[in-house]
């Protein structure tokens, strides 16, 4: 048998914006279940890269690849309807296997309902509230107090406000959306997405945590315990670690040099601070050793590396003791022989760190002023960009900041035209390779015109 029952407790909704309270109930066929999860999958990595490079999920480029895997407006077919309920479900089973995984999840399928929604007409809206049983009723102003705090904050003729608790709407809140009076916000009927994805994300963490509860009993289905770790290991940032491993060898020496032209930040601050401290932590080892395993650091040059600098406080049998094997593991050499992989920008900001230690991401854990002195010393002909850095690590945005760092070590390259920037910053060594590639087409084009110029002054 080549098949999957889902039994829900009641029939699930027919319409594609969904809080997927319920599963589908009908058996599919194994490979289709795998064909609709891996295409819905495509789909939020699209829009995990636009939120990366500071695009709007329902950006033109995103809306194209979305519309082509999954329904948008709510009049889909019955086919369509349940294809998006399963790929959903499928994939919720799949994610909700680990903490990273369910974070990832979570992030992306709640910027895809917000995406539907603002696709959406009025009347689809409005709808969809009722089928919800919104609990908040929209109202014209009039009260006169309220009505002379809003004018010209908003048109008050045309627009309709539900009254909320402020803590319902933090971002609202923080980017002065909404106003607020006595613990309530006003919040416009057009912004109401603000709420509605707010729910839809706490149901969804409730739903994957309660998810990973049935695990152990799905996985006595051989099949679906494979299709389940497959999908899991595919999602981006696990299935691009892998490849982010390079081709090519880095020598020892080169180090130094590379690190402060091509590493990304929380490298480089890795690497600066283990040749100040002649130390580092747990934490920062694991974060520096993999990015280094990763460039194509041997493991013969890795030990001499760590034991260089180790070695500047402590003697080489407590180094040999205690830090070597560890260096050994990572490289796949000790214990159960792992091929580990290195961290993903993911890991990395939720990686907590005390004063003391050096690991994490800089855009998260540097104080606003030394980040700021930092981007400045660094960008001192982009402020414009410097500015921008520190607004995005302010707002949170810590990906998004990596990545406009990346441009402002990296400007535009002698043809005058931008460079090929990341696809979006989601792991270390692809901010390594991306640069390294930079510098290649700049020797490239360096040479390319010493060249032309010889033939010209041959002629």
């Amino acid at each position: 048998m080549n098949k999957v029952e889902f039994t829900p407790k009641s029939n699930s909704q027919e319409n594609v914006l969904s809080f997927y309270k319920e599963p589908p109930h009908q058996d599919i066929e194994i490979s289709l279940l795998g064909k609709y999860a891996n295409e819905r999958l495509q789909v939020l990595r699209e829009i995990e890269g636009a939120k990366l490079q500071g695009l709007k999920p329902t950006s033109k480029e995103v809306m194209k690849v979305i519309t082509k895997h999954l329904p948008i407006r709510s009049q889909a077919t019955k086919k369509e309807v349940e294809k998006d309920q399963i790929s959903h479900f499928i994939l919720r089973l799949a994610f909700s296997q680990t903490e990273e995984s369910r974070r990832w999840f979570l992030s992306n399928e709640t910027s895809l309902f917000k995406c539907r929604w603002a696709m959406l007409s009025s009347n689809e809206r409005q709808n969809f509230l009722k089928r919800i049983n919104f609990a908040h009723k929209f109202f014209k102003i009039k009260n006169e107090k309220l009505r002379e705090e809003l004018e010209g904050f908003v048109d008050l003729e045309n627009n309709r406000f539900c009254k909320v608790p402020f803590e319902d709407v933090p971002d609202m809140v923080a980017t002065k959306r909404v106003f607020v009076s006595e613990g309530f916000a006003y919040v416009c009927e057009s912004n109401v997405i603000s709420i509605l994805g707010k729910m839809f994300n706490n149901h969804l963490m409730d739903s994957l945590s309660l998810s990973s509860k049935f695990l152990p009993q799905i996985w006595q289905d051989k099949r679906m315990k494979k299709l389940l770790e497959v999908l899991k290991d595919s999602y981006s940032q696990s299935e691009l670690a892998s490849s982010y491993f390079s081709t090519s060898k880095v020598n020892l020496k080169d180090l130094v040099w590379l690190s402060a032209r091509s590493f990304p930040p929380c490298m480089e601050r890795l690497h600066t601070s283990l040749k100040q401290q002649h130390h580092l932590r747990h934490w920062g080892r694991m974060q520096y050793g993999l990015f280094l395993k990763g460039i194509g650091l041997s493991l013969e040059d890795s030990l001499i590396f760590w034991k260089n600098e180790f070695t500047k406080k402590m003697n080489t049998k407590t180094f040999d003791t205690e830090y070597g094997y560890n260096i050994r593991h990572n490289y796949g050499k000790e214990g159960k022989c792992t091929n580990y992989t290195p961290y993903s920008c993911s890991k990395i900001i939720n990686l907590s760190s005390s004063p003391s230690e050096y690991h994490g991401c800089i855009f998260r854990t540097v104080k606003h002023e030394s980040l700021a002195l930092k981007l400045e010393t660094v960008g001192q002909d982009q402020p414009e960009r410097v500015q921008k850095i520190l607004q995005l690590s302010q707002n949170k945005h810590f990906q998004i900041a990596c990545q406009q760092y990346w441009l402002l070590r990296h400007p535009k390259e002698t043809t005058g035209e931008p460079i090929s920037t990341l696809t979006g910053t989601i792991h270390p060594n692809s901010y390594y390779n991306n640069s390294i590639e930079y510098y290649k087409r700049i020797q490239e084009q360096s040479k390319n015109k010493k060249n032309a110029q010889n033939q010209t002054n041959q002629k």
